[in-house]
């Protein structure tokens, strides 16, 4: 099926491009289960050939242990002085095209994410990586 061999064809390439990538979430275990579940049609799995994915919840939790039991948006208010708006978080993602409120919410959470990270390394809270995807994690105390 010519369908299958594009989308396997693309699940390949995203998955080379993705070995060289950084890609940081914020609690996002359950997302990359779900990801790497979802075939799209594709006998192959997502995101088999990466290590580069990076939680910043724990790296935050050992910083800051009094924000364990907060959510991104307190995180958001915490280290970046504004809550981030969670209203589309439990919308009906599955349902195409997205809505814009969908798409402005997807991303400013991927931007403030992206942000904390930034902003724990301007703190001097580093987070040294070396070789394939291993972490590990200096002046975090």
């Amino acid at each position: 099926n010519d369908a299958n061999t594009n989308t396997n064809a693309n699940v390949s390439a995203t998955n080379r491009l993705l070995a060289d990538v950084r890609v940081v979430g914020f609690s996002c275990r359950e997302d990359l289960s779900r990801l790497r579940a979802s075939s799209n049609g594709a006998t192959k799995p997502w995101f088999t050939e990466t290590k580069a994915f990076t939680d910043i919840k724990p790296l935050i939790e050992k910083h800051k242990p009094q924000l364990k039991h907060l959510g991104l948006s307190r995180i958001c208010d915490y280290y970046l002085g504004k809550p981030l708006d969670k209203a589309e978080q439990c919308s009906l993602w599955e349902r195409r095209p997205l809505t814009d409120s969908q798409s402005v919410y997807a991303a400013l959470d991927a931007w403030a994410v992206a942000r904390l990270w930034i902003s724990i390394h301007e703190n001097g809270h580093n987070t040294q990586y070396h070789g394939s995807g291993q972490r590990r994690s200096e002046n975090m105390e």
